[in-house]
């Protein structure tokens, strides 16, 4: 029997060490993939800092257009009420006639 004891101590004896071996390199994989979602966490950050930036921007380009929708400086004579295009067709033609 001490025999088979010895057997059965050895074989726990390895199955510890790779059990160890297997435990270490878990521990490893976890420490990078710790690492590597910080990194990334860092990155998203980043990006989400963009796009906000980017928001506010776009923002405030859509409160310009409407501005300037509303309060429109120049002239332009095709807007204004009393422009009549046919008036001004028929005039070259009048002053044909006179000749």
């Amino acid at each position: 029997m001490p025999k088979d004891i010895d057997d059965i101590f050895k074989e726990l004896n390895k199955l510890n060490k790779e059990l160890d071996s297997v435990e270490n390199s878990l521990s490893r994989d976890i420490g990078d993939i710790k690492n590597f979602l910080k990194i990334l966490d860092k990155k998203i950050s980043k990006i989400l800092s963009k796009v906000e930036e980017f928001e506010v921007i776009m923002d405030e380009s859509e409160l310009d257009e409407d501005e300037t929708e509303e309060y429109n400086s120049e002239w332009n004579p095709y807007e204004n009420e009393t422009y009549d295009n046919e008036n001004y067709e028929t005039y070259e033609d009048d002053t044909d006639n006179f000749d």
